[in-house]
């Protein structure tokens, strides 16, 4: 029989609202969701006109990735309070969460009527726009943002982001740099920086920047890892890439790339037959329609070494292009 017992927090049934708020931040700041909506609904039962109960029940709700009872408290909020900034802010991390990324922009907008000068807003506007691909308006809400406070990093990250996708890869770096400057311990930064160094040919810088991501936290970021054995592989170090390339997390999103990798690996040893059979994994691991299997399993296959290494060459060529995404600056729906 499983001696097995849960920790439940036990909730005291008396207080006041306030006390019962701060109870539940209390519980927020250890992540006990459950416990902090129990005391944030006592408290809206408690005072029926208290918004700040409303919005931090919303928030609590939006941790629990229950987005629509979320929705319901933050719109009542707004309607106790319609200038209230935080209220719209919330509910537009709710509607995130719910993939209304209109209704979401709406209350984004009503915060910067609220309060114009809010970075905060600024930023989530440009996140918004950048989600709907409008590319020049994300831009240029995320410069406003760094107008308003030039140390939101979060800004900064996904300007590079912007910047990157807008083919501008100095800038890009640029920002990030920045970021790094100003959060020298930021993991998702330093494996930005990696990216854009890795692409701009400067492996030395990538493969510092990947392995202070990896030291900070990013060790399961399979992207990270790729990252660096690509970086590795450009300055020969082949013993480092290979390492980097086992630690690699798989996954369904990091396949192709994957295989890839072990492809430039064995190109770089010269190993050009597992150079090949890697490279044709991942042309089919990224095909959209799919390639035939069974033509791929009985196609002509090279014979002699100058064959091979030809064979290999073409392929690497194939999947030069290969996109390499930015990481972002984390989920808004994740936000305190």
């Amino acid at each position: 029989m499983s001696t097995y017992r849960p920790q439940i927090t036990r909730v005291e049934s008396g207080g006041s609202a306030p006390a019962k708020i701060k109870a539940g931040r209390d519980f927020l700041g250890q992540k006990k969701f459950d416990e902090a909506l129990a005391q944030f609904e006592a408290a809206a039962r408690l005072e029926p006109g208290n918004v700040p109960s409303r919005i931090l029940a919303g928030s609590a709700l939006t941790k629990l990735r229950r987005f629509e009872e979320a929705a319901r408290y933050l719109n009542d909020a707004i309607q106790l309070d319609p200038v209230n900034k935080q209220a719209y802010l919330r509910a537009a991390r709710a509607s995130v969460g719910l993939e209304d990324l209109n209704k979401a922009m709406e209350h984004v907008q009503n915060a910067i009527r609220v309060d114009p000068q809010a970075a905060v807003a600024r930023f989530f506007s440009g996140y918004l726009h950048h989600k709907k691909s409008e590319l020049g308006k994300a831009r240029e809400e995320f410069g406003k943002a760094l107008l308003l406070n030039p140390r939101m990093v979060r800004a900064r990250m996904e300007l590079a982001r912007v910047l990157y996708e807008q083919g501008e890869h100095p800038e890009s770096l640029e920002q990030l740099a920045a970021a790094s400057r100003i959060e020298p311990e930021n993991a998702r930064v330093k494996e930005g920086l990696g990216k854009i160094l890795l692409l701009t040919g400067d492996h030395a810088g990538a493969v510092a920047a990947f392995e202070q991501a990896v030291a900070l936290g990013r060790d399961d970021s399979a992207d990270c890892r790729i990252g660096l054995a690509e970086a590795a592989i450009g300055l020969g170090d082949f013993e480092r890439a290979e390492a980097s390339l086992r630690a690699a997390p798989e996954g369904p999103k990091s396949q192709v790339r994957l295989q890839k990798a072990w492809g430039d690996l064995a190109f770089g040893r010269g190993e050009f037959q597992q150079a090949v059979e890697q490279y044709r994994s991942a042309i089919l691991l990224a095909s959209s329609e799919g390639h035939n299997l069974d033509a791929e399993l009985h196609a002509a296959q090279p014979t002699t070494a100058s064959e091979w290494q030809e064979a290999a060459s073409r392929l690497r060529e194939q999947l030069a292009g290969m996109r390499i995404d930015l990481p972002d600056s984390g989920s808004v729906t994740d936000d305190d």
